[in-house]
């Protein structure tokens, strides 16, 4: 099974107003969201700490984008799972660069475009994920650019 915690933390949000208004208080873990987060919390905690001890951490990223990603740059993260590639220098067009990710690296990332003018030659990728997923994607990307 699976949990929100967004939803739980909004769920909270929403019953929060009510319980504070009402004379029946009964213990958060009593209502249904909180029970299912409560119960399962320590099996969601271990393998949130797995997935964490066999990610990837940033430097590493640099040194391998640095050894094997000529004409791409980490632009460094301040603190969140997102990084952005920054791949001006290899002198693409969008619709080039799309290809390359797409259809030659068969990578989905979110092209810079997206956000606007500025965002034009970057790319943003999730690396909050297993070591061995990331090491695909950017050995994909690396065998794209031969």
């Amino acid at each position: 099974s699976s949990i929100s915690y967004i939803g739980v933390s909004s769920s909270f949000r929403l019953y929060n107003s009510d319980y504070l208004e009402s004379k029946d208080k009964q213990p958060l873990t009593q209502i249904k969201p909180f029970s299912s987060a409560y119960v399962t919390h320590n099996k969601i905690r271990e393998f949130m700490l797995k997935i964490y001890d066999n990610n990837i951490n940033n430097q590493e990223i640099d040194v391998y984008i640095a050894n094997n990603l000529p004409g791409i740059h980490l632009i460094e993260p301040e603190g969140t799972y997102l990084i952005w590639l920054d791949l001006r220098e290899l002198g693409l067009t969008e619709a080039e660069r799309e290809d390359l990710i797409v259809n030659k690296a068969k990578l989905w990332l979110d092209s810079g475009a997206i956000f606007g003018k500025d965002g034009e030659g970057f790319e943003r990728i999730n690396i909050a994920c297993p070591r061995a997923t990331l090491q695909e994607a950017f050995d994909r990307l690396a065998e794209a650019l031969k």
